[in-house]
């Protein structure tokens, strides 16, 4: 956001506040307009977003007629929907750009109609209509072929490169093409821009293993950072210089500092900086066959990616609420309008109008809240129905996605996965189900909110809906770490579900009690059984060596019987 020159002088300010309750009715247009401007500027960058909306809005009683009222006016409305934004409206925000931008047309100011446009781009993009946020950046980098700016031009092209990185990964690289081009054409020297085009080629460089071109780019890079000193780029730097290690090395030498920078994503909940990290540890693990680690990773992975999406999600919720919202308003507004009108010339009946258009109204709502009732029962119904057709289909194929490509690179597992769940928004109510219900079933909430045993209680429930009668005796007073609950959770998981997929058993129990020093944890069912030592050799039976691992790494003992009468899995977990 463009302060346009602005600085905040609190005592300043507070003597105009003061002078302009006072005097407001004795100045003239022009020095008010200045006035109210820079009070509603120092209220923006001061988070008073209400009040400066209000301090803005007042320039609207005023007809502007001469070039530095519109350019004010201009700039006033650009403010406004940046306080809009800030405060959730992004309907709003959008349309008072509106307004900006038909007073800059006026006064032909490039400059202003390429803040509003970029503006726009930002709102769009931060609100996930990402076609159209490439638009408008699109249209405010076509206006600045009309100025002599092409640095401002060329950081605004990393901008949309950004939007770019968000889903179009191919034409990404192909646009970071047309920026160097334009670098190169105008000899570009402005250090900021060099550092960050820098950055995005190296990743770049990074998606297709050029080591080459990295062992040449990185030296540049480390310098320009050094010498801007900013911690983004710093930590920018770190993440690169691990990714460029492992694929010269095979190794992260860095990964010390790596951990450290994690630490700090992780507790300031920058989400995707920390995905970056863990998907670059985790390849090492890959490499270095160390499967506990890959496990570990994996779920640290898949909490964060669900976080989210439940945020996005969240996100998308208030967005569309808003659009309603202001949708219900307009409509209502626009109602009432065309009902004045109409009434202006029958005062003699107007209050009988309004007790009718009332009681109309009234009427309206009543109908359209029952018929939402009804919709939203119908909606839960329909779903319910859905969930109790689709939940096991949908955990067959998740797990076959798992497990047939074991012998495969884990990352590309991941991958493939992540690939096919990808949200599908054709009806808002049902996307919002599904996502949940597919997350619940990555990862199991319940866990978290109400423990291991309200968690086993749940399982066992579920598989006994799906036609395997499963029982359980859980005795918990939360002994073990949330971490190995989740491991004891998973164990207990992945064992009935391969009961219910292979063992051809009508009936599985879970066991769960504990002495003075461990927890002991019983599996068995009345299937028809497996040879344990030719599956232990099986290189397809992922399942069975999740288990064992995971047994591993809470350093649980662990023993596996199987015979044509059932299956029994018997472990000992240390606490």
């Amino acid at each position: 956001m463009s302060n346009r020159g602005y600085y905040n002088d609190d005592h300043y300010y507070i003597v105009l506040k003061e002078y302009l309750a006072k005097h407001a009715s004795e100045i003239e247009k022009d020095p008010l307009f200045s006035f109210h401007i820079y009070k509603g500027v120092v209220e923006t960058f001061s988070g008073k977003y209400e009040e400066a909306i209000k301090t803005l809005n007042q320039l609207d009683q005023f007809k502007p007629d001469n070039f530095s009222n519109y350019l004010d006016l201009g700039y006033a409305h650009y403010y406004i929907s940046c306080n809009h934004y800030y405060l959730g409206d992004y309907i709003k925000s959008l349309e008072t750009l509106n307004k900006s931008a038909a007073y800059f047309k006026h006064t032909d100011d490039l400059n202003g109609l390429i803040i509003v446009e970029s503006w726009r781009a930002h709102v769009h993009f931060s609100t996930k209509n990402l076609q159209d946020a490439i638009t408008t950046i699109d249209q405010a980098i076509k206006i600045y072929d009309k100025t002599n700016n092409p640095t401002s031009q060329v950081n605004l092209m990393l901008t949309k490169h950004d939007y770019l990185a968000e889903k179009y990964q191919d034409e990404r690289h192909t646009y970071l093409d047309s920026i160097r081009i334009k670098i190169e054409k105008n000899n570009i020297q402005d250090h900021s821009v060099l550092m960050r085009y820098n950055h995005n080629l190296i990743r770049k460089n990074i998606v297709e293993k050029n080591v080459p071109s990295l062992d040449t780019l990185m030296p540049i890079f480390e310098s320009q950072v050094k010498e801007a000193n900013i911690a983004v780029y710093s930590n920018a730097y770190m993440v690169n210089e691990g990714e460029y290690n492992f694929l010269k090395n095979k190794k992260i030498k860095n990964k010390e500092a790596l951990t450290q920078l994690l630490l700090a994503y992780k507790k300031n909940k920058d989400y995707p900086f920390s995905l970056s990290i863990l998907k670059l540890f985790r390849k090492e693990a890959i490499q270095e066959n160390n499967l506990a680690k890959v496990l570990a990773y994996d779920d640290e992975i898949k909490e964060i990616e669900e976080t989210i999406a439940e945020s996005e999600l969240k996100f998308k919720v208030k967005v569309f609420e808003k659009k309603i919202d202001a949708e219900k308003k307009a409509k209502i507004i626009a109602q009432q309008k065309n009902e004045l009108n109409q009434s202006r010339n029958f005062i003699l009946s107007l209050a009988a109008l309004v007790i009718t258009i009332i009681f109309t109204f009234w009427i309206f709502s009543l109908r359209k809240k029952r018929k939402q009732a009804l919709e939203e029962q119908l909606k839960q119904e329909q779903f319910t129905y859905q969930l109790l057709q689709n939940t096991e289909e949908e955990r067959s194929r998740i797990a076959g996605e798992l497990h047939d490509s074991v012998n495969q690179d884990l990352l590309t597992m991941k991958h493939n996965v992540l690939n096919g769940n990808q949200m599908v928004a054709e009806d808002f109510t049902n996307v919002i189900e599904e996502v949940r219900n597919i997350s619940r079933n990555l990862h199991p909430s319940i866990l978290k909110n109400l423990g291991l045993k309200a968690s086993i209680e749940h399982l066992c429930e579920k598989l006994t809906d799906v036609g395997l009668f499963t029982t359980c005796e859980v005795e918990y007073e939360n002994q073990v770490s949330k971490n190995n609950e989740l491991q004891i959770y998973r164990i207990i998981q992945e064992a009935l579900n391969n009961t219910l997929k292979h063992g051809k058993a009508n009936a599985a129990k879970v066991i769960l009690t504990f002495n003075e020093q461990f927890l002991h944890l019983e599996i068995k069912d009345n299937g028809n059984g497996f040879d344990v030592n030719k599956q232990l050799k099986n290189p397809q039976s992922f399942g069975l060596q999740s288990i064992l691992q995971r047994a591993k790494a809470i350093g649980a003992k662990i023993n596996i019987n199987s015979n044509a009468k059932g299956t029994v899995i018997l472990m000992k977990i240390p606490f």
